[in-house]
């Protein structure tokens, strides 16, 4: 007896992958990119942790923006966190996208990330990496030998922004963040 089980990522959206690698847009700034929905009952996916991380990074790495692609509830809740913290000019919020232009999304990001608290079955992180990005995603608690303590959410944490520390190997970022 066989089972057949499809492709986790659409064949189509893989078909594109060479053309819009090449035609990426060469730059100076740093992009970092979530898709999702934005919905007000998913705040576990950490885009607000990344919007206050923001301004560390930039610090460690002029130029740094942040692109994030979906729409819903919680938008205008991370729109006023944006400003808040003084990077509404450096987080682009693009509203939902079709399918078929996610690829040039993925291709002109240099890190995909995603801070979620719990996530099921994301298939955007298979995406980016299908797209030769990292994919840095946050389970609850995990070990961190740089910082020498468990990262997560509190209680447990003593650095709010889990995500830096993978992404600190991407960009030389100044370890350990607050």
């Amino acid at each position: 007896k066989f089972l057949v089980i499809p492709p986790a990522l659409d064949p189509a959206f893989l078909a594109q992958r060479d053309k819009v690698l090449a035609a990426a847009q060469k730059r100076d700034k740093k992009v970092l990119l979530t898709v999702c929905r934005l919905d007000a009952a998913e705040q576990y996916k950490g885009m607000d942790t990344v919007i206050r991380g923001l301004p560390k990074i930039r610090e460690a790495v002029p130029g740094t923006t942040y692109v994030i692609v979906g729409d819903g509830s919680d938008r205008a809740r991370l729109e006023k966190l944006a400003v808040d913290t003084g990077m509404a000019d450096y987080v682009t919020f693009e509203g939902d996208q079709p399918t078929e232009n996610l690829p040039g999304y993925y291709a002109n990001c240099d890190v995909f990330l995603m801070p979620s608290e719990a996530e099921g079955w994301a298939s955007v992180y298979m995406e980016a990496m299908a797209y030769e990005k990292p994919a840095i995603g946050c389970n609850l608690v995990t070990w961190d030998p740089l910082f020498g303590c468990y990262l997560g959410r509190e209680p447990y944490c003593h650095h709010r922004s889990c995500f830096c520390a993978p992404l600190s190997f991407v960009f030389p970022l100044p370890l350990p963040l607050p």
